[in-house]
């Protein structure tokens, strides 16, 4: 069989989500690649199927770099096999690296194709795995050629339908929160010309431009899906995002907008709409983040002097207060609880000068202020669970450093 796991799109998905199929090859074979993708070619608007190979690395390009981002990015990785792949470093490095994400549920099959003889049964990790054709030896020993490769073909169409039909995967749930990620498959640009659309109201203080754009309203875009819940270190990965173009374009054509984007057009007759996010969102959200985060690092590792320098007892008004200095002067100050007026209750319940407490209570306190009216019920029908959906990413993010947070304070008590 098939070396599958359960991933597919849920019942409420609009839209046919895009198949990505990797193709792995040594180069002495790429005659079979050409005749691979003729026959797919075919199969590509109707099943929504984007195929890759190395050959299509632009000149210039990093291509290690380049690999990677598209191997993560494959549903289904087609393994063209002969003796000079099985022979081939390169290959078996690649080969190791796809068994490392379907290991990790990154990848829902793994396919070799058998284009030249060879023994596949004793290939560490390719015995167990249904090969193509799945009648006779190769496609070089086949006597007909656009026969054999229509039983390939047949079979590869096989693999999409069921990834199509699998329920919900379950990578993309955590702790009953569900986050349903996309991002175009062309990516975004930063664009100075456009303009906030008439009658929109935005703060005087926030820069109209750059935008962050991808396609104009109503045209087809083709996007890919993620799993943001089972990314690693994806929460960090933004809390440090440099705040520059280059950085964040990079970390939006992995993950998409943050859920800010707004109306926009070009001045001039006849203009059509386009919706995105200013570059001062992001820069404004990455520095939240990565306060959030830095607090909860040090309350992670107890850095109780580090902490006293942001959690302030103040003996004159009798209240414990957080202050945090940005890079740029600019401070931020909020008080966690007085003996009177502000939650005094709570400031009972604090041992003076102690710091913990009061900045996990910053923090959970901060978190659910950002995720408030931001996540919400939804039914799987399919499945018959209720689960919490974040509304876009910047939320899903928050529900991650959430999460985080209500783990600490179970095993803390």
């Amino acid at each position: 069989m098939y070396e599958t796991k359960e991933r597919s799109k849920p019942d409420m998905e609009k839209h046919v989500e895009t198949i990505h199929i990797f193709y792995c090859y040594d180069d002495k074979d790429k005659v079979f690649v050409d005749d691979l993708e003729k026959h797919l070619v075919p199969l590509k608007q109707s099943l929504n199927i984007h195929t890759w190979w190395e050959a299509l690395i632009r000149g210039g390009a990093d291509r290690k770099q380049e690999l990677n981002k598209q191997l993560e990015q494959a549903n289904i990785v087609l393994l063209l096999v002969s003796p000079d792949f099985l022979a081939s470093a390169h290959c078996d490095e690649i080969w190791q690296q796809t068994l490392k994400l379907q290991k990790e549920n990154k990848i829902f099959a793994l396919i070799p194709i058998r284009i030249r003889p060879v023994e596949l049964e004793y290939v560490e990790g390719m015995s167990g795995l249904q090969a193509l054709p799945k009648y006779g030896s190769s496609i070089s020993g086949a006597r007909n050629k656009d026969k054999i490769w229509l039983d390939v073909r047949r079979g590869i169409v096989e693999v999409i339908e069921q990834f199509r039909s699998q329920p919900q995967q379950l990578e993309d749930v955590r702790e009953g929160f569900l986050f349903l990620g996309f991002a175009p498959l062309n990516g975004y640009r930063w664009d100075y010309d456009l303009r906030l659309a008439p009658g929109f109201v935005m703060s005087t203080d926030l820069p109209e431009a750059p935008w962050l754009v991808s396609e104009a309203i109503g045209r087809e875009e083709i996007s890919r899906r993620y799993s943001l819940f089972r990314e690693e270190n994806v929460l960090r990965k933004f809390a440090n995002l440099p705040q520059t173009t280059d950085a964040i374009k990079q970390f939006a054509d992995q993950y998409g907008e943050l859920g800010t984007s707004v109306f926009l057009y070009y001045p001039g007759p006849a203009s059509i709409l386009w919706s995105g996010e200013a570059l001062q969102f992001w820069v404004n959200e990455i520095s939240e983040m990565h306060l959030l985060v830095t607090v909860w690092e040090m309350i992670q590792s107890g850095q109780i002097e580090k902490l006293t320098e942001h959690i302030l007892w103040k003996l004159d008004t009798k209240c414990v207060a957080f202050v945090w200095k940005y890079p740029n002067g600019a401070q931020k100050s909020k008080v966690i609880a007085a003996s009177e007026n502000i939650r005094p209750s709570l400031f009972y319940q604090f041992e003076w000068g102690e710091v913990i407490k009061p900045a996990l209570y910053y923090l959970s306190n901060e978190v659910e202020e950002k995720l408030k009216g931001h996540v919400n019920p939804t039914l799987s029908l399919a499945q018959r669970k209720l689960y919490m959906v974040p509304d876009s990413l910047l939320s899903a993010l928050y529900v991650l450093l959430l999460l985080e947070v209500h783990a600490y304070e179970i095993e803390h008590g």
